[in-house]
């Protein structure tokens, strides 16, 4: 049975306690929370991308307002202005 340890703040004391069911069945579940979670990041990056993609070769004045959008966000993510929940950071984490 997997084991976590504990540390007591105050000694430094280290001590190994097994997992309860219910722990392990949590951790279980954080953990497919997480890959969902990066699953559907990936897909919304992959989506802003094909949009972008679609401008190529477009006049600026033809860009339809999803492409301009899109192209706004690949512009943003790569000047690292965009945390991993796919917002836009505050200014002074980003703009130099």
């Amino acid at each position: 049975m997997p084991i976590k340890i504990i540390i007591d703040c105050e000694t430094r004391e280290q001590t190994a306690v097994e997992l309860t069911q219910a722990e392990i069945e949590w951790r279980e579940t954080l953990a497919e929370l997480a890959a969902e979670t990066e699953v559907a990041r990936q897909a919304f990056r992959q989506q802003i991308v094909d949009i972008a993609q679609s401008a190529v070769g477009i006049a600026l004045n033809d860009l339809t307002a999803v492409q301009i959008k899109a192209l706004i966000a690949v512009m943003l993510y790569r000047m690292g202005g965009v945390s991993g929940d796919m917002e836009v950071k505050p200014l002074n984490e980003w703009v130099r």
